[in-house]
């Protein structure tokens, strides 16, 4: 009898915590399905638009392949009068939109947003679009056969877009990744990264065909984009290939729904997963609290009927902080980057590799004790910052204007993620190595304590730049989940160089804040040099007069101003001056860049 009741009991605690999760409040209802062409056999299409009209909010994904080789007005019309009612249509290319090339993209794009109210993204030749669909979601869609085709069949393929190559395509995804974070990412595209699709053994060793999941180009650009995805938060891939309804839990979580018109095969997946093969389709509901359920509608006994449901993504818990905050701190704290014991080398190594900063890195130094919440008046932290080596955090103060807090330690885990094994996510594996211990080390040629006085010397030549002040952080409660990452070491924090910081003096208060992608995108729209040439070309000398070697791209941004006579030129702000004043001695090392050449 008591067994009984314990079992009622349980069942019961189950029926009260999924009941509790699946009645969170929703944001947004996504319907997802593809191959949709032949629709009319199995109705998906009519039966999607039933269920999303009654819903408050919602938007309809259509993950390629809605055209045949046969006339497109033929197969496209009829879907766009059934999607007529819904409240957002967005269709993504897939494999047969290619069948006539770009040009033919191009016209499936033009044709379908001048018959319907419906998106066809990526749009204007660009293989990569993102797109809100709310305030806390963000719908990252990609042209994956874009990426697949082969170029010398189309030799104009770029021409209008501002991706000219495979390795802009895979910048540009990290940076919206990382411009998304503390939303919920979807991202929805045609081949997925994962798949339980039965193959047959040619196919499983590569195959021909850049179709066929093993095949050398499809497989970087999964391996890829799943590598991007695993440093982050909250990434859902949706996709389309497999005519068949499938859950794939993974590291990143994998929902493909291709089940509109005919099927094939899929086998079992591993405990969690979901694999069927019949007509249906999938709905996603995100709650407000940052909740995501899955929910899979097939085709059976001349209805459609829930069978498969899952939790993708838990919401906010409200679950206790696994953190003891002190209540007293005091007001300053002496602490170094790395331990004596990591800073201590034997004279060998010393000759060898050189004495860099190192001893900077083990010395202890006293630091204001900030907490956040009283900082500046009060910063809340937004989201994680990108970078390769840098561990950094966004925050944002009571204003709107925002900040960087970077930790002065470096991450060698991202710095090897981003070089050496961008196809492969490595996590926390090479924490403690060799490698680790050596990278680390190798950080110590620049000096931690730079960026402090770059400022004076910036503002004596007449160069825009940042103001970052070191404190000591300790883990608190404001952090919250960032908690795990940040907190009891040292921060340097400074401006973000980014338009809520426009009334900066120190960024010579612009009228807005760019990129140098949106600076570089203007001159090539315009055909005009919008770039202020001195103030460049003293930040540039400047660069060299610091030694600063580490002036990528993405190291810059430009503040716009407006001449009287409403022209506009842009006058450069350089950020992340880590690299300055760099010390490359040792033997080893002298003589290692004296034989590579420097380009």
């Amino acid at each position: 009898m008591n067994y009984i009741r314990i079992k009622l009991l349980i069942a019961y605690i189950l029926f009260f915590a999924t009941t509790t999760v699946f009645s969170q409040q929703i944001e947004r209802s996504i319907f997802i399905t593809a191959n949709t062409a032949d629709y009319n056999d199995s109705g998906v299409l009519k039966h999607i638009i039933s269920e999303a009209n009654n819903q408050e909010n919602s938007s309809v994904l259509i993950i390629g392949n809605a055209v045949s080789k046969s006339n497109l007005k033929k197969v496209i019309a009829p879907q766009l009068n059934v999607l007529n009612d819904a409240d957002e249509v967005v269709f993504i290319p897939g494999y047969k939109e290619w069948t006539k090339g770009h040009k033919g993209v191009r016209n499936i794009e033009d044709y379908i947003q001048d018959h319907s109210n419906a998106k066809f993204f990526p749009d204007n030749a660009e293989p990569i679009k993102h797109h809100g669909l709310g305030e806390n979601i963000e719908l990252i869609t990609v042209d994956s056969q874009w990426f697949l085709e082969d170029w010398d069949n189309h030799v104009y393929i770029n021409e209008d877009s501002e991706i000219q190559n495979r390795t802009l395509f895979f910048l540009e995804f990290e940076n919206r990744i990382k411009k998304a974070q503390g939303k919920i990412i979807l991202v929805a595209m045609y081949h997925p990264i994962e798949t339980n699709n039965k193959q047959g053994l040619f196919k499983n060793i590569g195959g021909f065909s850049s179709q066929n999941f093993q095949n050398k180009q499809y497989r970087t650009l999964r391996n890829r984009l799943k590598t991007i995805a695993r440093g982050a938060e909250n990434v859902i891939f949706i996709s389309g290939q497999g005519k068949n309804l499938q859950y794939i839990k993974g590291s990143v979580p994998q929902i493909n729904s291709g089940a509109a018109g005919s099927l094939e095969a899929v086998k079992n997946g591993e405990e969690g997963d979901f694999s069927l093969k019949k007509n249906g389709y999938v709905r996603l509901d995100i709650a407000t609290d940052g909740g995501v359920t899955a929910n899979y509608h097939a085709y059976e006994d001349g209805t459609f009927k829930e069978v498969f449901k899952t939790i993708v993504l838990k919401g906010d818990t409200n679950q206790l902080e696994p953190y003891t905050f002190k209540e007293n701190h005091p007001n300053t704290q002496s602490a170094s980057i790395y331990t004596k014991k990591a800073t201590t080398k034997s004279g060998f190594y010393k000759t060898l590799w050189g004495e860099h900063y190192r001893d900077f890195y083990g010395k202890k130094v006293n630091a204001q004790v900030v907490l956040l919440d009283t900082l500046m008046g009060g910063l809340l932290p937004v989201k994680r910052g990108g970078g390769q080596q840098s561990k950094s955090l966004r925050l944002e103060d009571k204003a709107g204007r925002q900040y960087v807090m970077r930790a002065l330690k470096k991450s060698t885990i991202k710095f090897l993620q981003a070089n050496a094994f961008q196809e492969t996510y490595i996590g926390d594996v090479l924490d403690g190595t060799t490698v680790d211990k050596f990278l680390a080390d190798f950080y110590t040629t620049s000096n931690p304590y730079t960026p402090f006085v770059i400022g004076g010397l910036s503002s004596a030549v007449g160069v825009n730049h940042t103001n970052p002040v070191l404190y000591y952080i300790p883990k608190q409660k404001v952090l919250g989940s960032f908690n795990d990452d940040f907190g009891d070491e040292l921060y340097m924090i400074e401006e973000h160089v980014g338009d809520t910081q426009i009334e900066s003096e120190s960024f010579g208060t612009p009228e807005d804040i760019l990129s140098t992608a949106d600076v570089l995108q203007e001159i090539n729209k315009s055909g005009k040099a919008v770039v202020d040439e001195p103030s460049y070309i003293r930040a540039r000398l400047f660069d060299m007069l610091l030694g600063d070697w580490d002036r990528h791209e993405d190291q810059w941004r430009w503040a716009l101003y407006k001449n009287e006579d409403g022209t506009e030129y842009c006058s450069p702000i350089p950020r992340d001056r880590d690299q300055a004043f760099s010390k490359y001695d040792g033997t080893l090392i002298s003589t290692l860049t004296r034989l590579i050449p420097v380009a």
